[in-house]
C-alpha cells in the first residue's frame, strides 16, 4: 500500500529542504526525495549576509554555524571601472557572508528537515504521475521501493524540466554559460569574494573549505567551443584579481554550465509547483541564488498549507520582474567595451 503523505519534494537542494522544513514544522506529513548522497561537490558557494535572517526563520542557523563554512568580510569588484572597489560586510546589519561546502551544506538543510519529522530518501530514483486528485511517486531509494500518495508535489529539481507533470515552459531574458574551475586555493587566508569584468564577460572567485577555490567565468554560450579548458585558462590569466585566487587546476575540475535567466510559467498547476531553480533561475552576478531558494520553498511551503497557492504565483513573478531591473542596472554600469559581443548583447536585451 502506498504511504500517505500531504506532500512529496523532489530534490533535496536549499529550495526543497526549506519546503520540506516548514511543511513538517506546519504539522504536514512530507517526504524530501534526493536523487543523490550529498557526496559530489555541487556548483553554488557564495552566501551573503541575508542568508542569516532565512536560516535562522527556518531554525537552521545553529546546524548551519556548526558546519564551519569559510567567513566572507565583503566583494572585490573591478566593474565600470579599471579601479578596484572594495564592499565590506562590516556595515551589514547581518554581519558577515559565507563561502560554502555546498554538498555539506545541502546535507546539513535535509538533516534538519528529517529532525522536524520528513521523511528523507536518499539515491533515489522515481516516476511520478497524476491520478484523480492526488499524485502517486513510486521508485526506489537506497536501494529500496518508495511508493506515495500526496496532494502536493513540489519539484524542487533544478533547472532540468521533469519528464512527467503538466506542460511548462520558460520564459527566458537571457542566456548565459558558466565555466568553472575548482583547485587549490592560492590566497587561503582572503575570504572575498571577486567580480571582476573583462571584454568577453565577467569571473567570479572565491576561497572555499578545505583549502579549495573556485573561480568561474561567465560569456555567451557560443563563444564557450570545445576546448573550453583553454579557454577558462587564458582568460584568467588575463584578470587583474581573480586570478591570484585560484592555484593549481586539473582539466577535469574544469565544467561549463547553463546559467541563463529565465521564469517557469506556469510556476504552479494540477497540484505541482515548482521552487528554486525549477521556478526561476537568476544570473550568478546577483548571488542570490541560494536566498532566492530559501525563501521561495518556504513560501510555497507556507502557501501550500494555507491553501493560497496563488499568493506564491505572485510572489515568484514579482521577485523575477524585480530581479531583472536590478539586473539591468548592474550591467549598465560596465561600459568599458562598447563593440564587445558580450556586453552590447547585454545593452540590447535590458533596452527590450
Amino acid at each position: 500500500m502506498p504511504r500517505r503523505v500531504h506532500a512529496v519534494v523532489l530534490g533535496g537542494g536549499p529550495a526543497g529542504a526549506a519546503a520540506a522544513i516548514e511543511l513538517a514544522r506546519s504539522g504536514r506529513e512530507v517526504a524530501l526525495i534526493e536523487r543523490g548522497c550529498y557526496e559530489r561537490a555541487r556548483v553554488g558557494e557564495t552566501l551573503p549576509p541575508e542568508a542569516r535572517r532565512l536560516l535562522e526563520e527556518l531554525g537552521a542557523f545553529a546546524r548551519f554555524e556548526r558546519d564551519a563554512h569559510v567567513r566572507s568580510p565583503g566583494i572585490i569588484s573591478i566593474w565600470g571601472t579599471d579601479a578596484q572597489t572594495v564592499n565590506d560586510f562590516i556595515f551589514n546589519p547581518f554581519g558577515y557572508g559565507w563561502h560554502l561546502d555546498r554538498a555539506r551544506f545541502d546535507r546539513s538543510l535535509a538533516a534538519e528537515a528529517e529532525a522536524c519529522g520528513a521523511a528523507l530518501l536518499v539515491d533515489a530514483r522515481v516516476v511520478a504521475a497524476r491520478e484523480g486528485t492526488l499524485w502517486c511517486v513510486r521508485g526506489q531509494a537506497d536501494g529500496r521501493s518508495l511508493d506515495f500518495e500526496a496532494d502536493w508535489l513540489v519539484d524542487a529539481t533544478g533547472r532540468t524540466a521533469l519528464p512527467f507533470g503538466p506542460r511548462r515552459r520558460r520564459r527566458v531574458a537571457d542566456r548565459l554559460a558558466a565555466v568553472i574551475g575548482f583547485g587549490r586555493a592560492a590566497r587561503a587566508g582572503d575570504g572575498r569574494t571577486v567580480v571582476e569584468a573583462v571584454e568577453a564577460g565577467w569571473w567570479y572567485a572565491a576561497t572555499l573549505p578545505g583549502g579549495r577555490a573556485i573561480a568561474t567565468f561567465i560569456t555567451d554560450p557560443h563563444l564557450v567551443g570545445r576546448d573550453f579548458c583553454a579557454l577558462f585558462r587564458s582568460t584568467l590569466a588575463a584578470t587583474e584579481v581573480a586570478r591570484a585566487f585560484l592555484g593549481e587546476v586539473d582539466d577535469e575540475e574544469i565544467s561549463v554550465v547553463e546559467c541563463s535567466t529565465w521564469v517557469r510559467v506556469p510556476v504552479a498547476a494540477d497540484g505541482l509547483v515548482a521552487v528554486g531553480d525549477a521556478a526561476s533561475t537568476y544570473d550568478p552576478l546577483s548571488s542570490l541564488g541560494i536566498c532566492k531558494a530559501l525563501e521561495g520553498g518556504t513560501r510555497a511551503a507556507r502557501a501550500i498549507a494555507a491553501g493560497c497557492i496563488d499568493e506564491y504565483e505572485a510572489w515568484t513573478a514579482s521577485s523575477f520582474a524585480s530581479y531583472l531591473r536590478t539586473r539591468a542596472r548592474y550591467y549598465a554600469l560596465e561600459a568599458r567595451w562598447p563593440d564587445a559581443s558580450f556586453w552590447r548583447l547585454r545593452r540590447v536585451s535590458l533596452r527590450a
